[in-house]
């Protein structure tokens, strides 16, 4: 059993192994680059305990061996639960129950019961503060509902700190390329930094943000369903800006109870530029200050993160040589308030 108040893990689930003609080709290999990622953040530092279920590479990945290792996980104690299942999965309308088919249950569409997996999760609350559960299978965007036969109207069945990441719609197909899913090869994509914030973190939403983007409207779509009063990061990245230049933020834009409007600027001028190289002549003989060209750099780097804007120039150069000013955007601001409420989480 895990246990321990920052702790995560994740059951990590992929079945190829169907009888001709159901063979699938690239569940596996998705589930092991699930596990993979999971495991590690970009640094290599551990991230989450993984167990992995693979057909042809594990033990026999029957029915029961998944819901005991899910039973265990929702027995232990844990600041986040993965589950990732990867499989053909049937959807039962008259139970309202999606199906996971494992290899000895396949010819009467037998597997592991996903709505049994959402009640293990609803229950697992609070020792669970929170559980994803992705889904790269058919149908798979049917898990949460509560239907009433066939009727249109739905009602959700997502517990506190749940949380659906579903390749596809309840009556879609979950498409395949390049013997993978297009939904897990997106995801990974995005666990690997594509979704990252600024801080290196990639939350469960920012992950279907990134997903959705890469979809048409028509056909294939992703779903999204959460129940959470606060995101989880699933795996952490190299921040893609020097976290001290953040921390820097309230320093060189400070409150100006005086003139509130210039409290979202900096004034520059020819001293913060460094190069000298094609400067007007009548700059050429002012030095740089190494103090002011080390803000400059700073606040070069969160311009190029979108911080930071210079204000009337085109670029940040500019607007120094020229003695005009560079202005938080209003994503700069967000970041500033929560350096000066403490509230950055580093």
């Amino acid at each position: 059993m895990i246990a321990g108040e920052n702790n995560k893990a994740a059951v990590v689930v992929g079945i190829d192994h169907y009888s001709q003609p159901n063979m699938l080709y690239g569940c596996v290999a998705d589930a092991q680059n699930v596990a993979d990622c999971l495991a590690a953040h970009e640094n290599r530092a551990r991230n989450m305990q993984v167990t992995p279920l693979l057909s042809g590479v594990s033990a026999d990945v029957t029915a029961d061996r998944i819901m005991d290792a899910i039973e265990e996980l929702f027995q232990s104690t844990l600041s986040c639960a993965v589950i990732y299942l990867a499989g053909h999965s049937v959807y039962k309308p008259n139970s309202s129950d999606l199906v996971l088919v494992t290899p000895e249950g396949e010819k009467k569409s037998r597997g592991v019961s996903l709505q049994e997996i959402m009640n293990l999760a609803n229950d697992a609350f609070p020792r669970v503060q929170s559980t994803v559960i992705i889904l790269d299978t058919c149908h798979s965007g049917a898990l949460g509902e509560n239907r009433i036969s066939n009727s249109a109207s739905a009602t959700s069945t997502l517990g506190e700190g749940v949380t659906i990441l579903a390749a596809s719609g309840r009556k879609q197909r979950a498409g395949e390329r390049n013997a993978g899913g297009i939904f897990t090869s997106l995801m990974l994509e995005a666990l690997k930094g594509g979704a990252a914030d600024l801080l290196g973190r990639v939350t469960p939403a920012a992950v279907y943000s990134f997903v959705d983007q890469n979809f048409g409207a028509v056909g294939q779509r992703p779903v999204y369903k959460a129940n959470v009063s606060r995101f989880t990061s699933l795996r952490q990245c190299e921040p893609p800006i020097d976290i001290e230049h953040l921390k820097n933020l309230p320093k060189w834009f400070p409150e100006n109870a005086a003139n509130p409007d210039m409290q979202d600027q900096h004034a520059l001028d020819e001293r913060y530029e460094p190069n000298r190289d094609n400067v007007p002549k009548e700059l050429m003989d002012i030095p740089p200050d190494p103090k002011l060209t080390m803000i400059f750099e700073g606040l070069q780097a969160c311009n190029r993160q979108g911080l930071v804007v210079p204000v009337g120039a085109a670029h940040m150069y500019y607007a120094a040589i020229e003695r005009k000013s560079c202005a938080l955007t209003p994503l700069g601001r967000h970041y500033r308030n929560l350096v000066v409420r403490g509230e950055l989480g580093v």
